[in-house]
């Protein structure tokens, strides 16, 4: 006997099952439109396939041989996993569900990921988060990744990418700082001790613009750091003022535990954007979608002090 070919096998072996199941050629010829003649001659071509008698037929009944059985037991096993992977499939569409994987940078990803977790994980309880904070770029597919958080500007061509917010820097203090009153302009620094973050610093200065001016301010950190949580700790801890990046300002300020000085000034720095990157939109999980929208969500919800200007664009844009 030759081998069949699948896609000519398979849909007469779903027939020699509505057969057995149905126990008859007339009835399962009704719920299938065709003829009894016409069904018979299926099933007569399918044993032709297989090289073996499959049906005992009488006038009263239909039996099946031993190689009838191991056709229907088979065919049976097909058709429920076929069904199963059909379920499975429009669940991708429907119920966010399965573990989520997303990385981003270590700082960004602990100001403005690791808090809202759990709020995403309550919303959706058949999703779990696997967040992977590191400042290693990972490879989507071969990590295993659904979405990364990056700040980039050149863009992987093979993903999908959609522009968050661009990243500034702002002149913040702790609650209990006294000298709040003082500062009214960029110059009144001269006399304070500061926390800086290194890249924002230069030659003893610190340029600040507004909508009308740009100034350069002297002045001479009490500590300089190549890490924005550490110039966070020291203004939280005591030395009560300070430069950061608007996203780990934005969620503190929000939240009363930091209050933003000089709000007409920006700190002048290296042109940065946050994006956020997925496979395309037709490959991304319910899940990766949920996700997206929550956390886009959660960023608009810190724009009240216009320390993050979201971006709201109408699609992802492939690059």
């Amino acid at each position: 006997m030759s081998k069949a070919n699948p896609a000519s096998i398979m849909p007469l072996m779903i027939m020699f099952c509505e057969v057995i199941d149905f126990g008859s050629f007339s009835a399962a010829g009704r719920k299938l439109g065709l003829s009894p003649s016409a069904v018979s001659r299926q099933i007569g071509k399918l044993e032709g396939l297989v090289g073996a008698t499959l049906l005992n037929r009488s006038t009263r009944e239909l039996t099946m041989t031993e190689a009838g059985l191991d056709v229907f037991n088979t065919a049976k096993q097909l058709l429920n996993t076929t069904l199963a992977l059909q379920t499975r499939i429009q669940s991708y569409n429907t119920a966010p569900q399965g573990l989520l994987r997303v990385t981003a940078p270590i700082t960004l990803g602990k100001s403005l990921l690791a808090g809202s977790a759990y709020r995403f994980l309550e919303k959706y309880p058949a999703v779990s988060l696997d967040l992977i904070f590191t400042d290693s770029v990972l490879d989507l597919s071969k990590d295993a990744v659904e979405l990364a958080i990056r700040v980039t500007d050149s863009l992987p061509d093979h993903l999908v990418a959609r522009e968050l917010f661009s990243v500034s820097y702002v002149l913040v203090c702790s609650l209990d700082f006294s000298g709040e009153r003082q500062i009214t302009h960029p110059d009144d620094l001269s006399s304070m001790q500061i926390s800086v973050p290194k890249e924002v610093y230069a030659y003893d200065r610190i340029t600040f613009e507004s909508d009308e001016t740009i100034f350069s301010a002297k002045c001479l950190p009490r500590l300089l750091a190549n890490n924005s949580e550490a110039v966070l700790s020291s203004i939280v801890e005591g030395i009560g003022i300070g430069i950061l990046p608007n996203f780990i300002a934005a969620p503190m300020v929000a939240s009363g535990r930091l209050r933003l000085l000089l709000p007409a000034w920006r700190v002048v720095s290296k042109k940065q954007k946050v994006y956020l990157l997925s496979h395309a939109a037709n490959m991304m999980s319910p899940r990766a979608k949920r996700y997206t929208e929550f956390l886009i969500d959660e960023l608009r919800g810190l724009t009240s002090q216009s320390l993050l200007e979201l971006r709201e664009p109408t699609a992802f844009s492939t690059h």
